[in-house]
């Protein structure tokens, strides 16, 4: 038997990852705020998995099946816990920090110490809301960029605009029935 042409077998590799990071750019711009929840909750879904395929204790199958799939489940909900309050938390520093940093140029004197504790308090409110809102635009965009340097065409401007934007039309629903919305 005889080995691969080196040629061929770098070609390939170069092929498959390429084409798996299109698709994967593709399906990030038009579905990644669906998918979203689900790319936060699936580490901590395997790793539940994992623990209970991992434990050395003596038990049926079935009773491992169980425990993986409950384990799992509570390592998704510890994921979902925390991504949910780092949005909390950065939006507090984010706008703590805003307040303190534009209150000299608008007050015309430094921040009093209650001024960073408003800035966090409305930032803990208002970044999840934010959040939500910027995610369709910022999975869009970022599929985008994915396709476009998996096709070495990461400088087309063309290209990423045209993918964000088809990318933001399909995950806003434009174009679409409203039967189809019936159907879910």
């Amino acid at each position: 038997m005889d080995l691969p042409d080196l040629e061929q077998l770098t070609q390939l590799t170069h092929a498959v990852p390429r084409g798996v990071a299109v698709a994967l750019g593709g399906l990030l711009a038009v579905a990644g705020a669906r998918l979203y929840p689900v790319a936060i909750m699936a580490p901590g879904f395997a790793a539940g998995i994992g623990a209970a395929v991992l434990l050395p204790v003596e038990m049926p199958p079935e009773a491992r099946a169980v425990l993986a799939v409950v384990l799992g489940g509570i390592g998704a909900l510890i994921c979902r816990t925390v991504e949910r309050m780092a949005i909390w938390g950065l939006g507090a520093i984010i706008t703590g920090g805003a307040t303190v940093a534009a209150w000299p140029v608008v007050m015309g004197q430094p921040a009093p110490w209650w001024g960073a504790a408003v800035g966090a308090a409305a930032g803990l409110l208002l970044f999840p809301a934010l959040f939500k809102v910027a995610l369709k635009p910022v999975t869009a965009l970022a599929g985008a960029f994915i396709v476009a340097n998996a096709l070495d065409q990461g400088q087309n401007l063309w290209l990423i605009g045209g993918v964000a934007v088809v990318g933001l039309l399909v995950q806003l629903g434009v174009g679409g029935s409203k039967d189809d919305d019936e159907d879910e």
